[in-house]
């Protein structure tokens, strides 16, 4: 693959990863719960409200902020190469 196609491939899923791991992140802040991880929310309906189960949700919160940076690592780490 070119190398051009492939940094603005990566720089493109790195900006849309990070936008949307951090939507994801400021939606379950605001709403006081977070789907499960994967599609096991979408198919069991497995979600953690910050009420009954703080670990579970800061976790979540933790993973998709840690999402984020990585997505936003990728897109920075193609554009500066």
């Amino acid at each position: 693959m070119n190398d051009s196609v492939k940094r603005w491939l990566l720089m493109v899923l790195g900006v849309l990863g990070a936008i949307l791991c951090g939507a994801l992140l400021v939606s379950s802040l605001a709403s006081g719960t977070t789907p499960g991880p994967g599609f096991a929310w979408w198919a069991t309906g497995t979600d953690f409200p910050s009420a009954t189960h703080p670990s579970q949700f800061g976790f979540m919160l933790f993973m998709y902020a840690a999402g984020a940076v990585g997505f936003a690592w990728l897109a920075w780490h193609a554009y500066r190469n």
